[in-house]
């Protein structure tokens, strides 16, 4: 019998040690879990021995990571083909598949255990914290096993553009320094960013949201100014048409199917 064994790690905790069998599309899995702590910097802060703290509700992971094997019943891929693959290309593709599996069935795991225990406070796992570093396929039946895969933790999968501190240092200091007022809809789209990368899609889709609003009526104050007006005679002119036009056009916007996603990948 085949089996594709996928080992990861996830620093946090999010349920409880042991084994769970979860069944998404009619395809089961096995996922064994395994608390590892971290009581060497936990210990030395602390002064506390981290091993007798296991709590399953670490998900910062101060106390303890998670080490995970996740057995699924069948290869992913043909026969070998999907680690053996010369292709980088389908190489790539073949883990982006892992790791979008992998994270549907552990989020899963999270969904159901924060709302059988009702502990609010378990986090969704992003893909960031996800650290994959060995794939097995397996032949049950022969008694051999097949190729093995081994990858090193890469960070955060994050597409976006960003900077170094050392780059924007002057920058950085003068808007400490001088108490310089960030913009909101700036600020509003980067908490955004943050809530998506760390799969906390109905937050993000709110923040979004607000934060639409805000960069319109600060556009449309911006153009009041410009025609002469003062910045409370703006404020007051577009609070006014806010209610009327911009708020029933928001309500419609999201409440299209997709449509909410969409804002935020834009």
């Amino acid at each position: 019998m085949p089996h594709t064994i996928v080992e990861m790690y996830v620093p946090a905790t999010f349920a409880d040690e042991g084994t769970y069998k979860i069944s998404l599309d009619n395809r089961p899995a096995h996922i064994t879990i395994q608390y590892l702590p971290s009581h060497g910097n936990f210990a030395h802060v602390t002064g506390l021995d981290a091993t007798q703290n296991l709590d399953p509700d670490d998900p910062s992971g101060i106390v303890n990571f998670s080490y995970i094997e996740m057995d699924f019943p069948y290869y992913l891929e043909e026969p070998g083909k999907g680690l053996s693959d010369d292709s980088s290309e389908r190489a790539s593709a073949y883990h982006k598949k892992i790791d979008d599996l992998c994270l549907r069935y552990l989020n899963r795991l999270v969904d159901v255990v924060r709302y059988c225990t009702q502990r609010y406070w378990i986090r969704s796992i992003p893909l960031d914290l996800l650290h994959v570093h060995m794939i097995k396929e397996v032949e049950e039946d022969s008694g051999g096993r097949g190729i093995s895969w081994i990858r090193m933790p890469s960070g955060s999968k994050v597409e976006w553009k960003i900077q170094s501190q050392l780059e924007v240092q002057e920058r950085l200091v003068h808007i400490l320094e001088h108490e310089t007022r960030l913009p909101v809809s700036e600020t509003l789209f980067l908490e955004a960013l943050n809530y998506y990368y760390c799969s906390n899609i109905v937050q993000a889709v709110i923040v979004a949201n607000t934060l639409l609003e805000v960069f319109v009526m600060d556009d449309i104050i911006d153009s009041y100014m410009k025609q002469g007006k003062s910045g409370g005679e703006a404020k007051i002119l577009v609070a006014k048409s806010y209610k009327k036009k911009f708020e029933p056009m928001i309500k419609n916007i999201i409440s299209k199917k997709g449509q909410t996603c969409h804002l935020i990948q834009s």
